[in-house]
């Protein structure tokens, strides 16, 4: 059994259920499909770096199990290319060149109309070489856009920060009805909210607001959804990430090489020093090292540090590393 198929059924599951499952849903389904054990299955989704494993009660330094009522969330590094259409980012490797209203589900362009200048093709060359490189291919348009919505800080507004103080119906909002970020209770989006119906901030998207997203190009079905996608993000945002995203492995073949080209290293992996070395990642374990760039990274402390190298490999002179927060 191939860990690469279950972490694919699992994306386009929750993809397709408003990017998030409890995982009592997640599990019955997988294991209705797959012949995988408890253990398993929570260890690909905890190592994982396509999910988030977010709430519950579960022990968050066990690997055995995870609490029925946890939230597992869909989540990528893929981006719309913030550059595109401009000449400048003709060797984006990583961001899709997309028109972001397509993404929205209501580009006013085609359809019989004037043909739009940005492109509504997933299967162009660029964009299915972003899309196998990070094993997204599996999904259909509706759940990719999915993904996207509660992935790319770039697509949806934020929450109105001034909304949530104050008092009144636009609280400490001076542009009131013509704010363009959203008029949503910030608890309810963190799942927090001590007073439900009698909160006096809204819990739904308003009629306001519903106006000005449908003008932007979203479509009435995701902006019904918006409340659950604001959620996942939150709790995105707000949720560690240790892994990067690569090449899916077995646990009994242990990591296997990307086929995309890693810019990431452990330092602590070349000086052979590196306590994670057993450790399985469904994704990329180990670290690869690119011939011009490295990029080291220390994960238990969460520290980057990026330095350029031009010389080739064997001349590559180690520098010394930084002090370290935190246990390994």
């Amino acid at each position: 059994m191939s860990n690469d198929k279950i972490v694919r059924y699992a994306t386009r599951l929750l993809c397709s259920h408003q990017g998030s499952l409890e995982y009592r849903q997640l599990h019955r389904q997988v294991c209705n499909s797959f012949d995988i054990s408890d253990y398993d299955l929570c260890y690909i989704l905890r190592e994982c770096c396509r999910f988030a494993v977010v709430g519950g009660t579960e022990d968050r330094t066990s690997y055995t199990e995870i609490s029925p009522d946890c939230r597992i969330i869909a989540r990528t590094a893929v981006r719309l290319c913030k550059d595109y259409p401009k000449d400048r980012c003709a060797d984006c490797e990583e961001g899709l060149h997309l028109c972001k209203y397509f993404v929205y589900g209501n580009c006013r362009f085609g359809k019989g109309r004037k043909p739009c200048r940005y492109s509504h093709e997933l299967s162009s060359g660029h964009n299915y070489e972003v899309l196998r490189n990070y094993h997204l291919l599996d999904l259909d348009q509706d759940e990719l856009f999915m993904l996207l919505l509660q992935n790319d800080p770039s697509l949806l507004p934020e929450v109105c920060v001034h909304y949530n103080k104050g008092s009144g119906p636009y609280g400490a909002c001076t542009f009131k009805a013509s704010c363009t970020k959203l008029h949503i209770c910030q608890h309810f989006v963190q799942g927090d909210c001590m007073f439900g119906y009698k909160c006096k901030r809204s819990h739904k998207i308003e009629l306001d607001d519903q106006k000005k997203l449908e003008e932007r190009g979203i479509t009435r079905e995701n902006i019904h959804n918006l409340p659950s996608i604001y959620r996942n993000i939150y709790d995105l945002k707000n949720c560690s990430i240790s892994s990067i995203e690569g090449e899916i492995t077995d646990t009994a073949q242990g990591p296997s090489v990307s086929e995309r080209e890693s810019k990431e290293i452990c330092l602590h992996y070349i000086r052979k020093q590196c306590s994670f070395q057993g450790l399985f990642k469904v994704y990329n374990s180990l670290c690869l090292l690119s011939q011009s760039r490295i990029e080291h990274v220390w994960v238990g402390s969460r520290v980057a540090v990026q330095i350029q190298y031009v010389s080739k490999i064997h001349n590559l002179e180690i520098p010394e590393s930084p002090k370290r927060t935190g246990v390994r």
